[in-house]
């Protein structure tokens, strides 16, 4: 990804809004699990993009968002501290973009 070009595209929708409002998707991680960096994988959704697929267990500070690897092995997105779905409007059925 460092020369801007996009090897791989995959595509998914959100499926649930977990109780802190982060928006659960129907993609497994193990799809992303070819990209040569997991810091530089893309992810879109809702007009929104954050780079990057964390551990559950990141320090990322309140207000960042972030995509991690959930319990059941899916990409979940969210925002620390905050509920996504209500600050930006993003609910079931929003499309997700993964780009490497």
């Amino acid at each position: 990804m460092g020369d801007g070009l996009i090897d791989k595209r995959l595509e998914g929708r959100v499926v649930a809004l977990n109780d802190q409002g982060d928006l659960i998707t129907d993609i497994p991680a193990s799809e992303c699990a070819s990209a040569p960096d997991q810091s530089e994988v893309r992810i879109q959704v809702g007009g929104h993009e954050t780079i990057g697929i964390y551990s559950a267990d990141h320090n990322e500070p309140v207000g960042t968002l972030i995509a991690i690897v959930d319990e059941k092995g899916c990409l979940s997105i969210g925002i620390t501290g905050v509920n996504i779905s209500e600050m930006l409007g993003i609910h079931v059925g929003e499309t997700v973009n993964i780009l490497w």
